[in-house]
Protein backbone atom coordinates (compact mmCIF):
# COMPACT_ATOMS: atom_id res chain seq x y z
CA UNK A 1 0.00 0.00 0.00
CA UNK A 2 1.13 3.52 -0.68
CA UNK A 3 -0.18 6.65 0.46
CA UNK A 4 0.64 10.26 -1.26
CA UNK A 5 0.21 13.47 0.45
CA UNK A 6 0.44 16.23 -2.66
CA UNK A 7 -0.66 20.07 -0.90
CA UNK A 8 -0.86 23.22 -2.82
CA UNK A 9 -0.54 25.29 -0.18
CA UNK A 10 3.50 25.54 -0.50
CA UNK A 11 2.56 29.30 -1.08
CA UNK A 12 1.54 29.87 2.30
CA UNK A 13 3.99 28.76 4.22
CA UNK A 14 7.08 30.32 5.69
CA UNK A 15 9.19 28.22 3.71
CA UNK A 16 10.47 25.23 1.84
CA UNK A 17 11.66 23.60 5.54
CA UNK A 18 8.32 24.28 6.70
CA UNK A 19 6.26 22.75 3.87
CA UNK A 20 8.41 19.77 4.17
CA UNK A 21 8.11 19.55 7.79
CA UNK A 22 4.53 19.62 8.02
CA UNK A 23 4.37 16.97 4.50
CA UNK A 24 6.09 14.92 6.53
CA UNK A 25 4.50 14.79 9.65
CA UNK A 26 1.08 14.46 7.31
CA UNK A 27 2.13 11.09 6.05
CA UNK A 28 3.48 9.93 8.84
CA UNK A 29 -0.12 10.34 10.82
CA UNK A 30 -1.82 8.83 8.15
CA UNK A 31 0.48 6.06 7.62
CA UNK A 32 0.78 4.92 11.27
CA UNK A 33 -2.93 5.11 11.56
CA UNK A 34 -3.19 2.91 8.29
CA UNK A 35 -0.45 -0.06 9.82
CA UNK A 36 -1.99 -0.06 12.74
CA UNK A 37 -5.94 -0.51 10.81
CA UNK A 38 -3.82 -3.28 8.27
CA UNK A 39 -2.00 -5.18 11.43
CA UNK A 40 -5.71 -5.61 12.88
CA UNK A 41 -6.86 -7.18 9.64
CA UNK A 42 -4.44 -9.74 9.54
CA UNK A 43 -6.29 -13.07 10.29
CA UNK A 44 -3.24 -15.31 11.00
CA UNK A 45 -1.59 -14.53 14.66
CA UNK A 46 1.60 -16.23 14.16
CA UNK A 47 3.05 -12.44 15.10
CA UNK A 48 5.61 -12.51 11.81
CA UNK A 49 3.95 -10.89 9.19
CA UNK A 50 1.55 -8.59 11.82
CA UNK A 51 5.05 -7.41 12.84
CA UNK A 52 6.79 -7.24 9.37
CA UNK A 53 4.07 -4.66 8.50
CA UNK A 54 6.39 -1.57 8.68
CA UNK A 55 5.62 1.96 7.35
CA UNK A 56 8.56 2.77 5.15
CA UNK A 57 10.74 6.66 5.05
CA UNK A 58 8.58 9.30 2.84
CA UNK A 59 10.38 9.41 -0.78
CA UNK A 60 9.56 12.88 -3.56
CA UNK A 61 6.68 11.93 -5.93
CA UNK A 62 6.61 12.86 -9.56
CA UNK A 63 4.27 14.58 -8.73
CA UNK A 64 4.53 17.83 -7.96
CA UNK A 65 4.65 19.08 -4.30
CA UNK A 66 3.83 15.55 -3.01
CA UNK A 67 5.33 12.62 -1.27
CA UNK A 68 4.95 8.87 -0.81
CA UNK A 69 5.06 6.61 1.45
CA UNK A 70 4.64 2.76 1.60
CA UNK A 71 3.36 0.76 4.26
CA UNK A 72 3.45 -2.78 4.34
CA UNK A 73 5.31 -5.93 5.40
CA UNK A 74 9.05 -6.52 4.50
CA UNK A 75 11.13 -8.95 4.97
CA UNK A 76 11.13 -12.59 4.60
CA UNK A 77 7.28 -12.88 5.69
CA UNK A 78 5.99 -10.36 2.87
CA UNK A 79 6.43 -13.19 0.20
CA UNK A 80 3.72 -15.01 2.50
CA UNK A 81 1.77 -11.66 2.74
CA UNK A 82 1.52 -12.03 -0.95
CA UNK A 83 -1.02 -15.82 -0.28
CA UNK A 84 -2.91 -14.16 2.89
CA UNK A 85 -3.42 -10.71 1.07
CA UNK A 86 -4.73 -12.58 -2.46
CA UNK A 87 -5.40 -16.71 -1.76
CA UNK A 88 -3.60 -19.06 -3.61
CA UNK A 89 -5.68 -20.80 -6.96
CA UNK A 90 -5.69 -24.07 -7.39
CA UNK A 91 -2.82 -26.50 -9.09
CA UNK A 92 0.62 -26.40 -7.50
CA UNK A 93 1.22 -27.72 -4.27
CA UNK A 94 2.47 -24.92 -1.85
CA UNK A 95 5.63 -25.28 -0.15
CA UNK A 96 6.21 -27.61 2.82
CA UNK A 97 8.04 -25.71 5.17
CA UNK A 98 5.32 -23.07 6.03
CA UNK A 99 2.70 -25.62 6.06
CA UNK A 100 4.71 -27.79 8.45
CA UNK A 101 5.14 -24.32 10.85
CA UNK A 102 1.52 -24.06 10.59
CA UNK A 103 0.13 -27.25 11.81
CA UNK A 104 2.95 -27.19 14.74
CA UNK A 105 1.68 -23.96 15.89
CA UNK A 106 -1.86 -23.83 15.27
CA UNK A 107 -2.43 -28.02 15.55
CA UNK A 108 -0.20 -28.37 17.98
CA UNK A 109 1.00 -31.51 16.66
CA UNK A 110 4.50 -33.00 17.65
CA UNK A 111 7.01 -32.40 14.44
CA UNK A 112 8.09 -35.63 13.11
CA UNK A 113 5.49 -37.73 14.14
CA UNK A 114 3.56 -39.99 11.27
CA UNK A 115 0.44 -37.80 12.29
CA UNK A 116 2.05 -34.41 11.72
CA UNK A 117 3.09 -35.56 8.76
CA UNK A 118 -0.01 -36.60 7.38
CA UNK A 119 -1.73 -33.66 8.65
CA UNK A 120 0.79 -31.34 6.33
CA UNK A 121 0.60 -33.29 3.59
CA UNK A 122 -2.98 -33.56 3.69
CA UNK A 123 -3.34 -29.88 3.66
CA UNK A 124 -0.71 -28.60 1.37
CA UNK A 125 -2.50 -31.54 -1.11
CA UNK A 126 -6.17 -29.47 -0.42
CA UNK A 127 -4.62 -26.47 -1.06
CA UNK A 128 -3.06 -27.71 -4.29
CA UNK A 129 -6.68 -29.11 -4.88
CA UNK A 130 -9.05 -26.15 -4.10
CA UNK A 131 -6.82 -23.21 -3.31
CA UNK A 132 -7.32 -21.12 -0.84
CA UNK A 133 -8.98 -17.67 -0.55
CA UNK A 134 -7.36 -14.27 0.52
CA UNK A 135 -8.16 -12.03 3.80
CA UNK A 136 -7.48 -9.04 1.30
CA UNK A 137 -6.15 -6.98 4.78
CA UNK A 138 -4.84 -4.19 2.71
CA UNK A 139 -7.78 -3.69 0.45
CA UNK A 140 -9.83 -3.58 3.31
CA UNK A 141 -7.74 -0.68 4.92
CA UNK A 142 -7.86 1.53 1.73
CA UNK A 143 -11.60 0.27 1.39
CA UNK A 144 -12.79 0.92 4.78
CA UNK A 145 -10.07 3.44 6.36
CA UNK A 146 -9.26 5.37 3.10
CA UNK A 147 -10.96 8.59 3.74
CA UNK A 148 -10.29 8.57 7.15
CA UNK A 149 -6.41 8.64 6.17
CA UNK A 150 -6.98 11.44 4.22
CA UNK A 151 -8.79 13.49 6.96
CA UNK A 152 -5.84 12.33 9.37
CA UNK A 153 -3.56 13.81 6.56
CA UNK A 154 -4.93 17.24 6.13
CA UNK A 155 -5.04 17.62 9.80
CA UNK A 156 -1.62 17.06 10.52
CA UNK A 157 -0.60 19.04 7.71
CA UNK A 158 -2.72 22.04 8.96
CA UNK A 159 -1.94 21.72 12.02
CA UNK A 160 2.15 21.62 11.62
CA UNK A 161 1.78 24.47 9.09
CA UNK A 162 0.09 26.52 11.88
CA UNK A 163 -3.09 26.88 9.66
Amino acid sequence: MQIAFQSSLRGLLKGPAEFERAQTMALYYGALFAQREMVKRVPVNTGMLRASIQVGQPVNSPIENAKIVKIGPSGGPSLYAYFVENGRKPGKMPPFEPIAYWVTRKLRIAPGTEEWMNAVQAIRWKIAMKGTTGAEFVKKTVEIDGKRIQELMTTAFNRAAGL
